[in-house]
């Protein structure tokens, strides 16, 4: 009967002989807390344990005291700051009515006298002396008037310079200006245009009057017409207030030593601010930043007359929060408003308040003092049992603890002590127990890890290309051991696969997994239908714990193409054909293992080149992810339809990369085993591929396989050059590219039919051996000849060519030899 050697791992037996007799034992990790060492002090002291609670008991009377006297000083002062600004509110709305109000009542009177002294002038023809009379006296009896004037149209005057007598008080007198006797004619100034142009009285921006009283103002124009229309202008009739008498009321808005008051004109003018008549400039010069220009312009914009707008705001005009009160006249259109600091207004309930604050830290202090002492005389009979308890602590159990008289606290604390290091004494007995046992258990579960694993081909991960087939394997176990199992092999043309899954899991499903395995190295010609069949009937002697195990077995003729295959209850499994897929209609028997003498349908199917199968266990459609959604066989089919451009060790990958991120945070649940198969198309070139630990076995393993490929079709003389230039590449791999045993090589080999291409890939230090390898100097005599260095030569001698290339991590070297020559 022909063996199956790819189902033969030396391994397992190694591993046994290297285990026969050796008594090893983890290392013990010891209890989960620490006995300090004997006679070492420990840092909590007897003393220190007294001092202890005092310190606790001080720290959390303070703290709930600090805490209470912290929450009253906070209601304190949050209610007194509420009172104080409700009434800053209250006084400061009183304040800027009154203001208003006068301000109201001064440019009511002056817009009175001007539209009386217009009309006067519309209704009657005056001759310039008397409208001088007229003004003068104007000017003298209505001391809200600074100045005013009645400048003639051009062409109401025969004079070419017009005619505007200009009448103001000048301390206790009347002083006299002719307005026509300035540089620019008085009938361009604002005063006069704006009026005439509008035909409506108004108040004019404030300016400074060149050429008359010399001295910053604001002016009330009103225009006369006559005339059946009434629309030829005969004059403007004006009244002046200075900047200086507006100021005067919003003097009376100030608050301390930063609040303030302020007049912005219409055009957004500041006439007055800060404790003088400002020089007239826009309000947004006070501002530094672009956002204070924009709240402040919005807030001036939403302004109306008779409304009281208050915001308590972050500003630049005062330090911290101020608070901005304003209206807007109605008259004038302008808005009077104050801005006064929170900081300050608060400044004497601050000030009162740290002086209940440190009112309060002085009791503080006075409390941890009496505290101190209390608690001192309560602890001091502590002080002899604290000393035991360092004993004990420091692992003298049979430390004696101090005799206390009485029934009280203490005296059931030394009891409960004694009590506690007969407890200790025997628990710690028991704990290094069984931390030795587990210890044992964990070194034996770890050795069965490595016994089970090398049980099953290429230890657990297999990759295997052949001519007419490539094959991935891998088995993941939920725990240490588990009771997945695959295996392969090839007998001639038929390719046999296994894929199964023992009931329960751990150590018993591993055991039975192995005898299952071991029934399925030598399953001889039989169809795999009977091969479960004799397997079921071994499993099921003395079999008492009823286990069983699921599982499929499938034959592919590698010549036919024709998969046999039959299922002991196990899923079925995915078909990949033109890149649809689907789950194979099966006949089922039983699960092996539960009952003999059972019968186990085979099952055919054709398969083409270019298609896919996937074998796999419950594990991986009964994956869930935190949402409690299984992965299920639709995600599977859409994950292999998916994967049709990819090659089966990178499929296989992936799909243990996407169960990985489908369940997420949820532990693995089941072992996880899948099988994938792929049938090459039909090409003149063949392709196959392997990986290799870099074990000092490596050498060997991959010369094995290199001949096998090769077989008989090869020329002799090719096949053994080609073995030679592979042992040499892997030898110096091994020895010189600083990598472990964890790390592999890829050896790969593609034929057509006039050449071979061998290519071996490594993750090693970048090297390039055609340029930067030692060469011996050839044709030297035997005396001077160099030890090493011949293997370039070696290998250029026996290939037709040679490429080196750097991809990545890894270095690729390639090698080609003609089939033509021998």
């Amino acid at each position: 009967m022909a063996t199956w050697p790819l189902f033969a791992h030396p391994t397992v037996f190694r591993l046994n002989c290297c285990r026969k007799g050796t008594s090893w034992r983890r290392p013990s990790r010891g209890p989960p807390w620490k006995i300090p060492e004997p006679g070492r002090r420990r840092a909590n002291s007897g003393e220190d344990m007294k001092a202890s609670i005092t310190s606790r008991l001080i720290l959390y009377l303070t703290v709930s005291a600090g805490t209470l006297v912290a929450f009253a000083l906070l209601v304190d002062y949050r209610l007194s700051r509420t009172e104080i600004l409700e009434r800053l509110r209250v006084e400061s709305q009183k304040t800027v009515v009154d203001v208003v109000r006068d301000l109201e009542g001064l440019l009511a009177g002056v817009e009175g006298n001007t539209r009386f002294l217009g009309s006067i002038l519309s209704q009657q023809h005056s001759d310039e002396q008397s409208i001088s009379r007229l003004l003068q006296e104007t000017v003298a009896q209505h001391a809200d008037i600074f100045g005013s004037t009645v400048a003639l149209a051009p062409a109401q005057s025969a004079r070419p310079r017009g005619f505007a007598p200009y009448f103001y008080q000048q301390g206790d007198a009347i002083a006299y200006s002719d307005l026509t006797l300035g540089a620019e004619p008085y009938w361009e100034r604002s005063w006069f245009t704006d009026a005439a142009r509008s035909g409506q009285p108004r108040w004019i921006e404030p300016y400074f009057d060149v050429g008359g009283a010399e001295v910053y103002m604001t002016t009330y124009s009103v225009p006369v017409f006559e005339g059946e229309s009434h629309r030829e202008l005969v004059a403007v009739v004006t009244a002046d207030i200075t900047l200086d008498e507006l100021h005067r009321y919003i003097n009376r808005l100030e608050r301390g030593d930063h609040g303030f008051g302020f007049l912005v004109s219409a055009g957004g003018l500041v006439l007055s601010s800060r404790g003088t008549s400002a020089e007239m400039v826009p309000y947004q010069q006070f501002l530094a930043s672009e956002e204070q220009r924009g709240f402040w312009q919005q807030l001036l914009t939403e302004v109306e007359p008779g409304q009281d707008n208050s915001r308590i705001t972050d500003c630049e005009l005062v330090e911290g929060n101020c608070i901005i009160r304003m209206t807007r006249l109605r008259h004038s259109g302008w808005i009077v408003g104050a801005v006064y600091s929170e900081h300050e207004v608060l400044a004497d309930l601050r000030a009162y308040e740290l002086k209940i604050f440190a009112l309060g830290l002085a009791c503080l202090v006075a409390m941890i003092i009496v505290v101190n002492l209390v608690t001192r005389r309560i602890t001091r009979p502590l002080t002899a049992l604290a000393a035991s308890a360092d004993q004990l602590g420091a692992g003298q159990l049979d430390a004696s603890l101090p005799e206390v008289p009485g029934k009280d606290e203490v005296a059931r604390l030394v009891q409960s002590f004694a009590h506690m290091k007969d407890e200790l004494r025997q628990h710690i007995a028991d704990l290094e127990q069984a931390t030795a046992s587990r210890s044992r258990l964990e070194g034996e579960l770890s050795a069965a890890r490595e016994i089970q694993m090398a049980m099953l081909p290429q230890s657990g991960k297999a990759c295997e290309s052949h001519p007419d087939f490539e094959l991935w394997a891998s088995v993941e176990p939920a725990r240490t051991v588990g009771g997945d199992l695959f295996t392969f092999g090839l007998e001639g043309r038929r390719l046999y696969m296994a894929v199964g899954d023992v009931s329960d899991k751990g150590v018993p499903a591993a055991l039975f997994m192995a005898r299952a395995i071991s029934h399925l190295r030598h399953p001889g010609k039989h169809s795999p239908g009977q091969t479960l069949a004799e397997l079921n009937n071994a499993l099921a002697q003395n079999n008492g714990n009823c286990m069983f195990v699921t599982l499929l077995l499938a034959v592919l003729d590698l010549d036919s193409l024709e998969l046999t295959w039959a299922s002991a209850g196990h899923t079925p499994p995915l078909w990949l054909h033109k890149g649809c897929p689907a789950t194979l209609l099966q006949h089922s028997g039983p699960a092996t293992g539960l009952a003999e003498n059972q019968q186990f349908p085979d099952n055919l199917l054709p398969l083409a080149r270019g298609d896919r199968l996937l074998m796999y266990t419950d594990g991986i459609d009964e994956a869930f992810n935190p949402a409690g959604e299984m992965f299920g066989n639709e995600r599977l089919a859409q994950w292999l339809a998916g994967s049709v451009s990819q090659s089966p060790e990178q499929a296989g990958e992936d799909l243990l990369a996407t169960l990985s991120g489908f369940a997420e945070v949820i532990a693995q649940s089941d072992d996880i085993t899948a099988l994938l198969l792929d049938i090459p198309g039909h090409g003149n070139a063949r392709q196959h591929q392997r990986l290799f630990h870099l074990t000092p076995d490596v050498t060997d393993a991959s010369l094995s396989w290199l001949g096998a490929l090769l077989g008989s079709d090869i020329p002799a003389g090719v096949r053994n050059e080609l073995l030679l230039v592979l042992e040499e590449v892997v030898t110096n791999i091994f020895k010189y590219s600083q990598l472990g045993e964890a790390d592999q090589i890829s050896v790969s080999l593609q034929a057509t039919d006039s050449e071979l291409i061998l290519c071996v890939r490594d993750q090693g230090i970048a090297f390039n051996p055609l340029e930067d390898a030692h060469r011996a100097e050839l044709g030297a005599d035997i005396a001077h000849a160099e030890i090493g260095g011949l293997g370039v030569h070696l290998i250029e001698q026996l290939t037709d060519w040679q490429r080196y290339r750097r991809e990545g991590s890894d270095n690729c070297l390639e090698l080609g030899r003609n089939l033509g020559e021998s």
